[in-house]
């Protein structure tokens, strides 16, 4: 007995990029740009505040994964061990790397 697929009448063909997942999964760039967006529209006047602009947020996204982690782990290692020691400046390296992961898979923020 061989069992066949029967079409219906009126279909439409879907390409197989449209049948990816595509929320959450590999490291994306551009899933970290889109979240800091999201996150710079949300909490403007505290980016204002701090000085960060919309520019500069817009360079950060381009930044590799390992790129963004070492940048932002030696700054965030440095003001934590002042702040807490060692073992602060550590956590705060590692948290930072983790959100920065699940910002780059995630859709957070947009």
């Amino acid at each position: 007995m061989t069992a066949t697929l029967t079409m219906p009448k009126q279909y439409v063909v879907i390409e197989n990029d449209e049948m990816e997942y595509i929320d959450g999964g590999a490291w994306s760039a551009n899933t970290l740009r889109q979240n800091l967006q999201g996150l710079a529209l949300r909490s403007a006047r505290a980016f204002q505040a701090l000085g960060i602009s919309t520019t500069y947020l817009a360079s950060v996204a381009k930044y590799t994964y390992a790129t963004a982690v070492a940048k932002f782990g030696v700054k965030i290692v440095t003001a934590a061990s002042i702040v807490g020691g060692i073992v602060g400046g550590l956590v705060a390296a590692l948290a930072a790397g983790l959100a920065i992961n699940h910002l780059g898979r995630n859709r957070v923020w947009y």
